[in-house]
């Protein structure tokens, strides 16, 4: 990055954001801390059932597979996706998330939120615990699935 001088310094600190682009080429746009949120929730997810998965003795009717992030969609959720990378290439959740590419190619916040909405009221406290249940595991991967159901009944 190339050094920003007096003036650089002077934009960003006083939030001249048109004035960001003589700085950044290119400069994104700001990703909320919501969305920020949404996808350390999703990871801290993903770790939880992972893990949990781990422990189990019993995991006929679960899948590795099924318990292993996939990622983000590149076409339509692409914030999240360099968010999730940038997260990746920092170290963080670097067991579960180094070496891969995290575009699953597909949109997942259908998928996500239900899951995130069945796991968050059981979310481990120490999140290293993660002593999920098979039960609380299988809740949390149909949760999708139950939505999706429960929306064709209603007629939605």
């Amino acid at each position: 990055m190339p050094s920003i001088g007096p003036n650089g310094k002077r934009f960003c600190k006083q939030g001249y954001s048109l004035s960001y682009n003589k700085i950044f080429d290119p400069i994104w746009e700001e990703l909320s801390g919501d969305d920020c949120r949404y996808v350390f929730d999703v990871l801290a997810m993903y770790d939880a059932l992972q893990r949990s998965f781990e422990r189990l003795k019993d995991t006929d009717d679960i899948s590795e597979n099924a318990v292993t992030f996939p990622g983000f969609g590149g076409n339509d959720e692409t914030h999240f996706l360099v968010f999730a990378r940038y997260i990746r290439d920092s170290g963080q959740w670097d067991w579960m998330l180094k070496g891969k590419d995290l575009d699953c190619h597909f949109p997942t916040t259908w998928r996500y939120k239900p899951m995130l909405e069945k796991w968050k009221p059981i979310e481990p406290i120490e999140r290293k615990a993660a002593r999920l249940s098979k039960d609380d595991i299988k809740e949390i991967l149909d949760a999708p699935g139950k939505q999706v159901r429960e929306q064709r009944a209603a007629g939605d």
